[in-house]
């Protein structure tokens, strides 16, 4: 098979020629269509995130894959060749003590984790489990299923699971890029009123074409801005997809009484600083979000086909244009997830 081999960490990746794998006892062969990319790519291309020390180069990034089964392994009776099929990335161990209380992204004996530790999907196959392959409606096609196996199922368990939104809240959405902006459909699906955060007209007009109720620049007093929408009351939830210290300062203030962060994004370097007599005295709640499960990438899918959340991408590449479309990630040209297509029939 050909696929994009990472040689050196923050170097060109090159198309080249690389072992087709031979899926084992209860894995899957899956032939990659679509692979979505991240930020977290730009963090692992550079050799920064703290899962490349576990990760053996030539490397094969790509985390958010959607296929076809291509070929089973021996005792695989979950799928069949030709399945369409959307990857999550963790592989867990389904033992330890995080998995049995039902926390699996916090897996302490992970067996792989795809296109951080093992290779991934920017390639012509990638080897899965069986168990971490949740079936594409054919309605969806593989470049809008590939982004659910990360930037709208890591949405949806931000707002639903980890920031518990309900009917008749209020929340604030800080972020509205490839992972965000699926926030804010969320939040509206769930009968939540939206209030979304970002720079620039361009991501704050599509945020109010995918669900905000109010879209409002963070450049100026963001904090200010949420108290007048709220008359003063602050925001039942809010949900920062930056990792920004000064964008996650803004959004704690942007809070009411008895109030939730939920911490998405995260930069390698980034703290949060906020009062602690806010914390304390307003009973301020600080949440982090990592990922998702098969359970929520699942719904993602239910989600999608019901047409409750859309997957939004904004440009789909050939896989021998990664590095341009990772470049334009890295230097914060893109507006939404960006999409890498191995094949265009079928």
């Amino acid at each position: 098979m050909k696929a994009m081999l990472l040689r050196q960490w923050g170097e060109p990746m090159e198309w080249a020629d690389w072992p087709t794998p031979t899926p084992g006892p209860g894995e899957v062969l899956v032939q990659v269509r679509a692979v979505g990319m991240c930020g977290t790519d730009v963090k692992l291309f550079s050799g920064r995130h703290p899962a490349c020390a576990k990760a053996r180069l030539p490397h094969i990034l790509g985390h958010e894959v959607a296929g076809r089964v291509a070929a089973l392994g021996p005792g695989v009776t979950a799928w069949r060749e030709g399945d369409r099929v959307v990857v999550n990335m963790y592989a867990t161990c389904g033992q330890c003590a995080y998995c049995q209380a039902g926390r699996a992204t916090l897996c302490t004996n992970l067996k792989a984790w795809i296109g951080f530790t093992h290779p991934g999907g920017m390639a012509e196959y990638v080897l899965v489990p069986q168990e971490n392959l949740v079936a594409i409606p054919d309605e969806i096609p593989y470049e809008q299923a590939a982004i659910c196996g990360d930037a709208v199922s890591t949405a949806l368990r931000a707002v639903k699971e980890r920031g518990r939104v309900r009917v008749g809240q209020t929340v604030l959405i800080v972020g509205c890029g490839g992972v965000g902006i699926h926030g804010v459909q969320a939040a509206r699906a769930l009968g939540a009123t939206v209030i979304a955060a970002d720079l620039g007209e361009t991501k704050l007009a599509l945020a109010r074409q995918h669900g905000a109720h109010y879209a409002i620049d963070a450049s100026s007093d963001l904090v200010a801005q949420v108290r007048a929408l709220t008359d003063g009351r602050g925001v039942d939830v809010a949900v920062d997809f930056t990792g920004a210290p000064e964008a996650l300062r803004a959004a704690g203030l942007s809070l009411r009484p008895a109030g939730r962060l939920v911490v998405v994004g995260y930069r390698l370097d980034g703290d949060i600083a906020l009062p602690s007599p806010s914390v304390v005295l307003d009973e301020l709640e600080i949440v982090g979000s990592r990922a998702y499960d098969t359970a929520t990438l699942a719904e993602a899918m239910r989600w999608v086909a019901e047409g409750r959340l859309h997957p939004v991408v904004e440009r789909v590449y050939p896989i021998t244009e990664a590095n341009t479309a990772l470049a334009s990630l890295a230097e914060g040209r893109t507006l939404a997830r960006q999409v890498l297509q191995l094949a265009t029939t079928d």
